[in-house]
């Protein structure tokens, strides 16, 4: 009973809408339109709603007059959930999908929250594609909120909105699929659109700029505008710009512009300026010359070739090397500069080079003149796009190599032939080469030692101290020269010197180790002999030394008893001849212990503790006494002693005046003894003198002169041959056997 009051009360209600002016008014309106109460119940629909609902044969009770908007928006909700459950089309689902929108919408109105609504839906019957739009409208009414629905077919205005859509996509695939950046400019030189290529050039904020601040960051236009070109001349011009991206990087770019709008007067009011970035391009131009002027300036020499085999182009190397122009070589083929090449050597030549695409090796080529040059070649098989194809080859004049493998041989040869031992290990001493020389010693072949460590000779005989020592001088980028005791493959111990040097490379580090050894076993041997003769020797010279010091000590006792009596008898009362006896005996006595001070000398020296004087002296005493001790033998033999001197010469100098008597009255004894008439003659001259004078400040020290004197001695004797000049300083020899 309560529900059918409702009832009754709403139809009270509805009829009276119905009957009011504003159900006349809903009538007139094209749209479908339904009221709804506080409740959202249907309690009016206008004509156009009832003739929708015939048409599209949406039966209901009274056309859906007295139901609930709300629940008719929940049915469609939930149809549209279980769509989605059922993966079903995109355009079934759009059905459903404004009436989700509706309830919620609905909702808010009855809160308060909205005053209208308005969604588009699709509606598609099975012959044609529609669109409707679906808008809410709150109103009060008799003190009651009330909502008026409207459904509004759409399908026209839709499609045309669609296709718009669909040209402006297209226009814009179009446009986005062209690969340079493109700008519109209005008269004002401001840019007011561009595609994505000129936005990720030159940055998002394009829009707004003036072109020449975008491209440039210059205050003013650019020098020879194109854009400002057809502005004022309406023609499509283009050149080449240089412009800075969003980096700030130069780009060089191709620039076209071309009309694109006019204004209400027919003026020209934009500009298209299409933009290609040839930056890569000009780079490659620029890099192309810089390999041209590469390949023209290399020392090696660089040759395009045909597949026939003709000349297509060489660089200046080439052309430096075999005398001929540019025109002279491509007239050529390759067989007629290389001598080693024949028209089918040439055909199989390519067919390989065109499989392995690489080939290396020698040859020789001939120069205009007629010489012959070895190269080394790198042959490549180049083929370009379109079927051509060439040899590239690059060749490399090896004549120094030639030169250098042949000094190579030769000091490979020299080592391997060597008298001595060479071998070269890395640096932990592993063995990586040894010569015959060192098979021939050690016993070890070549197979044998390479891979093996030094140590295979180790004959334990020599300290552990000494191989540190050795590592630790070669270690340090030093030579290391000493002696081993090595034992060979048989087992023989040998001597072995040896010269132990680092090989430094180019990083100045030690690559490897070079090691020359000489068997020095039989030098060994022949020294220990030579030892054990020396020692025998120098035991006989001590026998001979102490021998001569004793007898000269004994004959020394007599001699100086004689000549303390002989001056004894010349301080008496004498008669000439008696006193000239006396000076005899006095000067003979005087000779004598000279020869006894040369014998105890000569022991000195051959004991090693001669000692020289240094006191002063008169170099004229020194000749006179040794005249006036050989003038009785020089008046004998009726010879003459003659003394002269040069310029110079000092009075008194400081020195051992007696070894400087003895060697002079040796030189001059000898004059005299073996010479039979004639004269002998003493000259003294100054040959270098040196002053040792020291200045300090405004002081000058006189120091001490080092001088040199020439003592010549000549006479008239029997003289020496030449045959006997080289034993002149032999121990007791003499020029003449047979003289005493």
């Amino acid at each position: 009973m309560k529900n059918q009051t409702a009832i009754d009360n709403m139809n009270i209600k509805a009829e009276d809408i119905l009957n009011s002016n504003i159900q006349r008014t809903l009538d007139s309106m094209s749209k479908q339109i339904a009221v709804l109460d506080k409740n959202a119940t249907i309690v009016a629909v206008n004509r156009a709603w009832k003739i929708f609902a015939d048409q599209n044969g949406l039966y209901s009770s009274n056309y859906c007059v007295g139901e609930n908007y709300i629940e008719i928006c929940k049915k469609a909700s939930e149809e549209r959930r279980r769509l989605e459950l059922e993966t079903v089309e995109k355009e079934v689902m759009e059905k459903t999908e404004g009436a989700e929108e509706a309830l919620k919408s609905i909702e808010q109105m009855f809160a308060g929250e909205i005053d209208t609504f308005s969604v588009d839906y699709p509606c598609h019957a099975p012959d044609e594609k529609r669109w409707f739009r679906m808008s809410l409208i709150s109103f009060a009414f008799e003190d009651d909120l009330w909502i008026m629905v409207s459904h509004e077919n759409i399908t026209q205005p839709k499609l045309a909105e669609i296709n718009l859509i669909n040209s402006e996509n297209k226009l814009k695939s179009i446009i986005q699929s062209i690969p340079d950046a493109m700008c519109m400019i209005d008269i004002d030189q401001n840019i007011v659109w561009t595609n994505d290529v000129a936005t990720r050039l030159y940055g998002p904020s394009l829009v707004g700029q003036k072109c020449h601040r975008a491209y440039g960051r210059w205050n003013n236009i650019c020098h020879n505008c194109i854009v400002h070109k057809t502005f004022r001349d309406g023609k499509v011009h283009s050149g080449e710009y240089a412009h800075f991206d969003i980096d700030g990087n130069e780009r060089i770019l191709s620039c076209s512009s071309s009309v694109a709008g006019f204004d209400e007067s027919g003026n020209i009011s934009h500009v298209m300026e299409i933009m290609r970035d040839i930056t890569e391009k000009k780079q490659n131009e620029k890099f192309l010359k810089f390999m041209r002027v590469a390949v023209d300036t290399t020392a090696d020499g660089v040759y395009w070739i045909n597949p026939d085999g003709s000349i297509k182009y060489v660089n200046q190397a080439v052309i430096k090397y075999t005398g001929y122009t540019q025109e002279e070589i491509t007239r050529l083929k390759i067989v007629d500069i290389d001598p080693n090449m024949s028209e089918s050597s040439w055909s199989d030549h390519w067919s390989a080079l065109r499989y392995l695409k690489t080939i290396r090796l020698e040859t020789t080529h001939r120069t205009k003149d007629g010489n012959h040059i070895p190269f080394e070649i790198t042959a490549n098989h180049v083929a370009f796009e379109g079927g051509d194809e060439y040899n590239f080859a690059v060749v490399r004049n090896i004549s120094e190599r030639k030169q250098a493998e042949r000094e190579i041989r030769r000091l490979s040869q020299a080592i391997e032939y060597s008298p001595v031992s060479v071998v070269i290990t890395d640096i932990n001493g592993n063995i990586e080469y040894v010569n015959r020389k060192f098979s021939q010693v050690t016993g070890y072949t070549r197979e044998e030692a390479i891979g093996q460590n030094p140590k295979i000779l180790n004959s334990g005989e020599m300290p552990v101290g000494y191989y540190k020592n050795l590592w630790k001088i070669i270690l340090s980028g030093k030579e290391w020269r000493g002696e081993f005791v090595n034992r060979k493959k048989s087992g023989e111990t040998y001597w072995e010197s040896a010269s132990i040097s680092p090989v430094i490379d180019e990083n100045g580090k030690i690559a490897y180790f070079v090691a020359i050894k000489e068997d020095t076993t039989s030098q060994k041997k022949i020294m220990e002999e030579l030892e054990a003769a020396k020692k025998k020797a120098e035991s006989a010279t001590r026998a001979k030394s102490d021998f001569l010091a004793t007898m000269s000590h004994e004959i020394r006792t007599p001699m100086n008893a004689i000549v303390g009596m002989s001056h004894l008898m010349m301080d008496t009362e004498l008669n000439d001849i008696q006193y000239g006896y006396l000076s005899n005996i006095q000067a003979a006595s005087d000779s004598l212990l000279s020869i006894i001070n040369d014998i105890l000398d000569l022991s000195k020296i051959e004991a090693g503790k001669m000692e020289f004087e240094s006191v002063e002296f008169e170099w004229n005493q020194i000749i006179e006494k040794i005249f006036n001790v050989l003038k009785f033998t020089a008046n004998e033999k009726k010879l003459e002693l003659i003394y002269s001197f040069g310029k110079n010469i000092p009075r008194f100098m400081v020195g051992d005046p007696m070894r400087l008597s003895q060697v002079i009255m040796n030189l001059v004894g000898n004059a005299v003894k073996y010479t039979k008439a004639g004269e002998v003659s003493v000259h003294t001259e100054l040959i270098a003198d040196k002053d040792t004078t020291q200045t300090d400040g405004n002081k000058e020290a006189k120091g001490k002169e080092t001088i040199t004197l020439r003592v010549s001695i000549k006479d008239t004797g029997i003289g020496i041959s030449d045959s006997q000049l080289p034993f002149l300083f032999t121990p007791f020899t003499q020029a003449d056997s047979s003289t005493t």
